[in-house]
């Protein structure tokens, strides 16, 4: 069976900004750079690993060869930001994200989303593992149509189409993505 792994979309990491896009900026990306929309980057535009800021997140993807520069948006204040859809370097402890969202804090970009301790309802408005509109499950609930996703979050709760998931309770043959859904939402046709 084949799998299909999408990868993050420009700006799906914003979850409110300043009006008239007070939030963003215009950055220049030097040579030999390489990074996905929502990394974390310097006001020198590359990606961020350590340190005091001030900080940006990058709002599109970039790459750049040898002597070869190129202008993006970023988000360099007042926004709220989902912390599932930042782009982390691999290995990133939860330490290290925690710092990296200080030093964001200070440009009034405020990183939000706790992973909740238990499996949440989709649709649901409050309750236990509700945090600030997330809603997610966590990695080894029950997931109706299949199995948790790697990290077990799904922003939105739904998970991106086409994306088979390792285990899922879809017919045999098919490559079709399982439907995703909980106790009483309507069931999704194919």
């Amino acid at each position: 069976m084949t799998t299909y792994r999408e990868g993050p979309h420009n700006a799906e990491f914003i979850i409110s900004e300043a009006n008239g896009h007070r939030s963003r900026e215009n950055i220049t990306i030097p040579a030999s750079q390489e990074f996905t929309p929502g990394t974390i980057l310097t006001a020198a535009g590359v990606p961020y690993a350590s340190g005091a800021g001030p900080l940006m997140i990058a709002l599109y993807g970039a790459k750049t060869a040898a002597g070869e520069t190129v202008g993006i948006s970023a988000i360099a204040r007042d926004a709220e930001v989902n912390r599932f859809c930042l782009a982390w370097p691999d290995g990133y402890t939860d330490a290290q994200k925690d710092a990296a969202a200080t030093e964001l804090a200070k440009q009034g970009i405020m990183v939000r989303g706790v992973e909740p301790a238990s499996p949440v309802p989709m649709g649901a408005s409050s309750g236990p593992g509700y945090e600030g509109g997330l809603q997610s499950r966590r990695a080894g609930a029950t997931w109706p149509g299949g199995v948790a996703p790697a990290g077990g979050v799904y922003p939105g709760g739904v998970a991106p189409s086409p994306t088979p998931v390792a285990g899922s309770t879809a017919s045999s043959g098919s490559t079709a993505a399982p439907s995703v859904q909980a106790p009483g939402d309507a069931p999704i046709k194919s």
